[in-house]
């Protein structure tokens, strides 16, 4: 019996280590498709595009980042990266690129480095917070 196996392999250019829950797949530039999001102990935000080994974009988080994810956190039918902290910090970023298109007919790139669009401090006595604001 013979056996084949059909699945392509990518080595990512990562250094550091990393929580269980600080990586995930999602549709981080809403164009359809998904990326990986990596998140490190130093507080370094990855997100990998396509097949590429380098990242994408980066951003910097504070503190020791020990869960990622994506989704439409707003319900506003777009999707937000959420990034959070062992030492309580919570992020949301906006990683839609600009309409434009570059020469090639592609998105252009962000920038190397995206701040954040909501940025919180969650006390460590609270057992469950659920924040609903409209900071839009």
């Amino acid at each position: 019996m013979r056996s084949v196996s059909y699945v392509q392999r990518v080595a990512l250019d990562f250094s550091g280590s990393l929580f269980p829950h600080a990586i995930c797949l999602g549709d981080v530039d809403n164009d359809a498709l998904n990326e990986l999001v990596v998140g490190d102990t130093s507080g370094k935000l990855s997100v990998y595009k396509n097949d590429d080994s380098r990242p994408w974009l980066t951003c910097m988080c504070q503190g020791m980042l020990t869960c990622v994810g994506v989704g439409d956190v707003c319900n506003k039918g777009k999707n937000l990266v959420v990034a959070v902290s062992a030492e309580g910090w919570l992020h949301l970023f906006d990683l839609t690129p600009t309409k434009a298109l570059d020469a090639s007919g592609h998105h252009e790139t962000l920038g190397e480095e995206q701040r954040p669009v909501f940025k919180q401090h969650i006390p460590a006595n609270t057992k469950m917070e659920m924040g609903v604001t409209s900071w839009w």
